[in-house]
């Protein structure tokens, strides 16, 4: 009997999918970096269950790291491009495997990233309607005496350091492979936003990020075409 619920494990394959699953597996792993692959179906199509079990055959790959993102699920938060830089230095700080080293880095980025999205929100809130953010607005809200920098200087310097922790993260022969989930399910506002943090991540070597949408589900809704023409 199938559910509605994702597979998660290829030995649980209902859906035939384990061929798509090692193809899409094969390309993350063999493919020039950085890379990113669009996984489109309709609702009920078996997206978030082809990602899944891709990720289960990479955990059996060596030098392969891996990061599920639902995007749906931080639809509500100020930023989305913040939420998904959260969760990967949390899956960095949260893997037995990394180095101590690199896990402290990601820890001190964590904290500039948090406040980054901390001061966002803050500034959105004491600033009077329709009045924009300017430079040196960031001031009304200082950060914590061990995160260096205001808020658009945290904007500045994020990706170089971001660069440098997801390389060391994957090695010189490995990859990181980030799944994206449900990103047709946000509003088209908050999914430009996640598009808009690859666009910047791209730039990293070893990257790999895996985009699970309804690519027709934006016409039907009559909303905005956002995805990229590939």
């Amino acid at each position: 009997m199938l559910t509605d619920n994702e597979i998660r494990r290829i030995a649980e394959d209902s859906l035939g999918y384990k061929a798509l699953a090692q193809t899409v597996e094969e390309i993350i792993c063999s493919s020039e970096t950085p890379l990113t692959i669009g996984v489109y179906g309709e609702w009920g199509s078996g997206k978030t269950s082809l990602m899944r079990m891709t990720q289960d055959l990479l955990r059996d790959r060596d030098k392969i790291k891996s990061v599920w993102f639902d995007a749906w699920k931080f639809d509500k938060a100020h930023d989305l491009r913040v939420a998904l830089i959260h969760t990967i230095l949390r899956e960095i700080q949260r893997d037995e495997a990394a180095a101590g080293t690199l896990k402290s880095k990601a820890g001190r980025l964590l904290k500039r990233v948090n406040w980054l999205g901390l001061g966002k929100a803050t500034l959105s809130l004491l600033l009077p309607p329709g009045l924009a953010l300017q430079q040196g607005t960031e001031a009304l809200v200082k950060p914590p005496e061990d995160v260096p920098g205001g808020t658009l200087e945290l904007i500045g310097d994020f990706e170089d350091e971001f660069k440098g922790i997801a390389e060391d993260y994957a090695g010189d022969e490995g990859r990181l492979a980030v799944f994206i989930d449900d990103l047709d399910r946000c509003i088209p506002e908050k999914a430009i936003e996640v598009l808009e943090a690859i666009k910047l991540f791209l730039n990293v070597h070893h990257s790999v990020f895996i985009i699970g949408a309804d690519k027709e589900g934006d016409r039907r809704r009559d909303t905005p075409e956002i995805w990229p023409k590939v």
